[in-house]
């Protein structure tokens, strides 16, 4: 599985595309506020890895983006997304 930001895979071309697709991470650890939001994004990045698996024929995620959401003082969700794609040498 090749997950990038990018939009296009150097070699490679887009055969077909499934669609938006997600994951999300959430984490309730009191400490130090970089801590959580790397592991709660890392659960998210996670999460959109396995969603994107499960489609029949992905083998690549294009155009990642993450977002991150701070709840409350210890809270932190992330979202990571993406285009699920089928790509093939060029």
């Amino acid at each position: 599985m090749i997950i990038t930001t990018t939009e296009q895979i150097a070699g490679k071309r887009i055969h077909e595309v499934f669609g938006l697709v997600c994951g999300f991470g959430a984490r309730t650890t009191p400490g130090e506020k970089s801590a959580v939001i790397k592991d709660a994004t890392s659960q998210a990045l996670d999460d959109m890895k396995g969603k994107a698996a499960e489609i029949e024929g992905c083998n690549a995620v294009v155009g990642i983006k993450f977002s991150t959401v701070p709840l409350l003082k210890e809270n932190v969700t992330a979202l990571a997304y993406g285009t699920a794609v089928n790509v093939k040498d060029a």
